[in-house]
């Protein structure tokens, strides 16, 4: 399965891009770094331009992303690829 898609926030007003995040299917891997046999849906590369930040938006970029791999893509789980020293990130 090689299914992808980046998922955008645009302005409604001017279109400016205020965000984004990728979302694919993949090998999950543990922290541990052992792959998973399974393939779901991993977000990564999740990004919220700086004057846009503290707004919920990327709450938002999750809920559409996971509505991808759900709705779109028939999986009943998706993962989101972060570093642990990413406090914001990890929460979500």
């Amino acid at each position: 399965d090689r299914r992808s898609e980046l998922v955008v926030c645009q302005k409604k007003s001017n279109g400016q891009v205020m965000g984004c995040a990728g979302i694919e299917v993949s090998k999950i891997s543990t922290p541990n770094g052992k792959s998973v046999q399974l393939a779901a849906p991993l977000m990564s590369n999740l990004a919220v331009g700086k004057k846009f930040r503290r707004r919920g938006l990327a709450e938002d970029l999750v809920r559409a992303a996971e509505d991808v791999a759900y709705k779109q893509w028939g999986y009943d789980e998706c993962y989101l690829y972060v570093e642990k020293q990413n406090a914001p990130a990890v929460r979500l």
